[in-house]
């Protein structure tokens, strides 16, 4: 899959990121933890989309279980600018899938900041 996409993970401290460009952002968001512009920074974080349910199947004649939808992006952190948890989901390329499920997060109020490698400095400027 990472041959698709044209990346390779990379390991730094012993974590493994799935690009370059998610490790530099990782570091520009930890700097800023030590300077006191964001705090918990965590990686990979689970975003519940929506609750699983439990259906009658008319074909299978049984009552069938469905997962929750999760959400699992790169980073969060609690900004100090707007005193809110905000995430990170830095890509090389948006699938439509992933798409989705930044659309459906949204949709439920959180802050996603979809980073893409051109866009790096924007982010950056944002969270200053």
């Amino acid at each position: 899959m990472y041959e698709y996409y044209n990346t390779s993970k990379i390991k730094h401290n012993e974590v493994e990121y799935d690009s370059k460009l998610e490790l530099r952002v990782y570091l520009i968001l930890e700097g800023m933890q030590k300077n006191g512009k964001i705090r918990q920074l965590t990686t990979k974080p689970i975003i519940v989309l929506d609750e699983g349910c439990e259906y009658y199947d008319f074909l299978k004649r049984k009552m069938v279980k469905q997962q929750a939808s999760k959400y699992i992006p790169d980073f969060s952190f609690y900004s100090i600018k707007t005193k809110m948890v905000e995430f990170v989901e830095v890509k090389g390329y948006m699938t439509p899938v992933a798409k989705l499920k930044v659309k459906m997060a949204r949709a439920r109020g959180h802050v996603i900041h979809v980073v893409y490698d051109e866009d790096i400095y924007h982010f950056i400027d944002y969270i200053m």
